[in-house]
Order: structure tokens, then sequence, then C-alpha cells
């Protein structure tokens, strides 16, 4: 896959403690994956890229959190520290009665709103990777984040790729996001962003494979 900012070639948690890994014996990205339930749905979905082997949970900072109707579990790299990441995936659930439902179109691209406002006017760009009914994906390019909260790691020093993929089960909106930060860099330079293509290109696949079924823990 190519990457070129304005033309882009591509080819085409009820809330529960329950959190397991599945993996074979030898480390393979496609048979180790990560399941969680997230409100009315079991999410299945990859490990973050810069796992290397079959312990995943070895090699993460962990931090998950519920709010009311909405649930946050975001991965870092081991040692690192959630005021200066260099690369997270994060998982979050929404949970939207059928009366308030709006388009998964149009709630992907609200979601993008607090990233876009951190990068700030002219900084950013956002390009489709897939959108149909059942799942909206987009890649968003971020050259430096001057309006972003400084105690996060954000500031005009700092820019931020995220590639990130909504589906929705029911009234159970599900985002998984990959981000990567680093120093900040020119939207048209591939060369300067803080991720490789290949890993864009190979995360952009994983994302292919997660999947939502039915959760079995009751939710109200």
């Amino acid at each position: 896959m190519t990457f070129k900012i304005f033309r882009f070639s591509w080819i085409a948690l009820a809330f529960s403690t329950a959190f397991s890994v599945q993996a074979e014996t030898n480390f393979n990205p496609d048979k180790i994956t990560a399941i969680i339930n997230v409100y009315e749905a079991v999410v299945q979905h990859p490990v973050p890229s810069w796992i290397t082997s079959n312990d995943f949970l070895n090699q993460v900072e962990a931090f998950r959190e519920q709010k009311g109707t909405t649930f946050v579990l975001e991965f870092i790299p081991k040692g690192e520290k959630f005021e200066s990441w260099s690369k997270m995936l994060a998982v979050q659930g929404d949970y939207l009665p059928r009366k308030d439902k709006i388009s998964l179109k149009r709630f992907a691209l609200s979601s993008l709103l607090p990233l876009m406002q951190a990068c700030g006017k002219g900084n950013f760009d956002i390009a489709p990777v897939m959108e149909a009914a059942e799942v909206a994906t987009y890649l968003m390019v971020c050259a430096s984040t001057p309006n972003g909260p400084k105690q996060l790691g954000y500031g005009p020093e700092t820019g931020e790729i995220m590639l990130k993929t909504i589906r929705r089960f029911n009234d159970t909106y599900i985002s998984v996001r990959h981000e990567w930060r680093g120093t900040n860099f020119n939207l048209h330079d591939v060369s300067g962003w803080p991720v490789s293509e290949a890993v864009l290109s190979e995360t952009a696949r994983r994302f292919t494979k997660i999947k939502l079924t039915k959760s079995m823990v009751p939710f109200k």
C-alpha cells in the first residue's frame, strides 16, 4: 500500500473483567488475538504493532476505564508512560440506545474531532480507508498538535498518525485505533512520519480481522 496525502492508494465492552489472549506456540500476528467484552459485544482484535512474541501482556502497559456508557482500554509499550507514549493501541466502546443511534460514518467522523482540534487548522489531513455500512476506517495524519494537552505529551513539537476503524453491534459502537507519535513533520513527506508505510499497511490488514460477536455477559 502506498500512502500519499490527498492521493491515497489502498488495496482494499457490557463492561467485564473478562480479557484473554489466544496464541499459538510460534509467534504469528494472525494467530494471536485479544478478546474482551464491551457492553453488548465480544471484541476480538489484533495485538499492537510492536508486539514481537506471544507474551503480549508482558510487552505492554495497560489502562482501562469505564464512565457510564463509554469504555476504553489502552495499551502502550512496556516501560513507557501514558503522559509521553510513542505508540498506542486502544479499544473504545460507546453504548448508544436506539433512540440516539446515528450512522456509522457520522459517528466515525465525529470521533476524529478531538485529534482534529489538537492538530489545528492546516495541520492535518484525513483519508478514508474503508467506508461501508458495517465498517468505517480512516487514516488521520497530524503534522503537529499545538492545541493538544501538554500534560499528555502533545504540543507544537509533536506530530501523530492515527489509523482508526469503527464497527457497530446493535447499540454498541466499537472503535479500535492505533496511534504513533513523534517529532512534528511535513504532512506530505512520508519519510518523516513516526510510522513507516509498511507498518501502516500491516496494521490496516490486521484491522480487517477484527470480529464482533454477541456477549454472553448480561448488560442493561
